[in-house]
């Protein structure tokens, strides 16, 4: 099948969609060797695509704006005379949007109805386009597709759809996630970040629905000795975050106990991970959820929200805290530093938890999903990934 990937969402390989769309871009061309995508995304996407070296003949890139505004035009009124043209046998939205009209069978993945759950999380542009276009893309798709039983469970409550129309299919981790002996690259990626020490590393876009506040003003509250030994570092997209000021003013007040980090590089990330104490993830809401899952294949111990999906994400494997109780958040910070046999324990849950999420068995899923949804033969009610091998 020639099948056309609106991927206009995509802009690194260090977040949300691009780290989504890289993933399952290497192990779909890996699973079988028929299927060729044909990529809709920014000039920066694709600048940061090609260090992937992705085989050509499977996979190409067509650039469109990376102006939000021109692309949201672009993928409902040019998107579907491209894909005419083009001759593709079926089109997959990878963020929750289809075009305004069908020329060819659709799936759609959706991550989260926070838009229509959450909006105070989110600016009001945004959520009033979302909340007209994923019931859009959801009623045009063939097969929609859910990154987690949480988000089927939106799907269904929040905008009615029938349980048939909907395949989950859990996101992965990637490879490079893992344990190491050692750490030869220590030095110059403490020296790159800035990063003490010791340190509780949490991952993550400055915006509302991540709860970093509160996670500053637990690290805030804990005793003085211990933000002496175990300083924090917030590392991910400080220059593209929203309504972050009161974060960078407690950030400011703290002063060198908090390392505020932009983006860290994709070949620089597991080692952070292995550096860190202990990694803390206090979001409010996500659909998935990947960071805490990087960390535990990391064999860093968990601390975790249990909030919307990450519940079913990192089940027992992780520490987890209301994440509106700021002092719920300080004392797991507290307990986890102060007991090396919970720290053992987790490592050792967190090994077992993460042999549930895999790339190439969510590839396969997908290339299952569309066939099903290009007519090829019908695609299994549940298409959970299965576990792999230990990551140890």
């Amino acid at each position: 099948m020639n099948i056309a990937v609106d991927a206009a969402a995509a802009r690194s390989l260090n977040h949300g969609i691009g780290t989504y769309v890289a993933n399952l871009l290497l192990n779909l061309v890996a699973v079988e060797n028929t299927n060729r995508y044909s990529c809709f995304m920014s000039k920066r996407a694709i600048s940061a695509f090609d260090n992937l070296a992705l085989p050509p003949e499977r996979v190409s890139f067509r650039p469109v704006s990376g102006v939000r505004p021109l692309r949201l035009v672009w993928e409902q009124l040019a998107l579907p005379g491209v894909v005419r043209r083009d001759g593709s046998d079926l089109l997959w939205g990878c963020n929750a949007l289809l075009p305004g009209s069908r020329t060819s069978p659709q799936v759609v993945t959706i991550h989260d109805l926070g838009l229509f759950t959450v909006p105070q999380f989110y600016p009001r542009a945004r959520v009033r386009y979302f909340r007209w276009a994923i019931p859009h893309a959801v009623r045009q798709a063939d097969i929609v597709v859910a990154v987690s039983e949480f988000t089927k469970g939106e799907l269904v409550n929040v905008l009615g759809v029938s349980e048939s129309r909907i395949r989950v299919v859990l996101c992965g981790i990637g490879s490079q996630y893992q344990p190491a002996a050692e750490e030869p690259d220590a030095e110059r990626i403490r020296g790159r970040y800035g990063l003490p020490e010791r340190f509780f590393f949490s991952l993550g876009v400055l915006e509302p629905k991540k709860n970093i506040e509160r996670l500053v003003r637990a690290y805030r509250a804990l005793p003085g000795e211990l933000r002496s030994a175990v300083k924090l570092v917030i590392g991910g997209g400080k220059s593209i975050g929203w309504q972050n000021e009161s974060v960078f003013a407690l950030a400011r007040e703290l002063g060198p106990d908090i390392v505020m980090t932009d983006f860290i590089a994709r070949e620089d990330l597991p080692t952070v991970y292995r550096l860190a104490e202990a990694f803390v993830f206090p979001s409010l809401y996500e659909g998935f959820g990947v960071p805490p899952l990087e960390a535990m294949a990391c064999g860093t111990p968990v601390i975790s929200s249990n909030a919307a999906s990450l519940r079913e994400v990192v089940a027992d494997a992780a520490l987890t805290v209301d994440p509106t109780r700021t002092e719920e958040i300080a004392q797991a910070m507290q307990r986890l530093i102060g007991s090396e046999s919970l720290r053992a324990e987790l490592r050792v849950k967190g090994f077992a938890n993460v042999r549930r999420f895999d790339w190439r068995l969510a590839a396969r899923a997908m290339v299952e999903v569309f066939r099903a949804a290009a007519g090829d033969r019908p695609a299994p009610a549940t298409l959970h990934t299965e576990p792999a091998g230990d990551p140890t």
